[in-house]
């Protein structure tokens, strides 16, 4: 049997209303994003991976 490993990025996690609005706004400021869209794993709250201008991994999810 095979397994397979997701890694998950070690990242600072922030609280969004809006995980749309805040990926455009990121988008716009010029961040490096890591995903395409907000993503949901598993049905969990839209979120997204990106860097700060010092390289260091931040995650903005959705909360309700």
């Amino acid at each position: 049997m095979t397994t397979t490993r997701v890694q998950l990025p070690v990242a600072l996690r922030l609280g969004t209303p809006d995980a749309a609005d805040a990926f455009r706004r990121v988008k716009e400021a010029g961040s490096t994003l890591h995903n395409e869209e907000p993503i949901s794993i598993g049905g969990g709250s839209p979120m997204f991976f990106f860097d700060d201008p010092f390289g260091n991994g931040l995650v903005y999810i959705q909360e309700d």
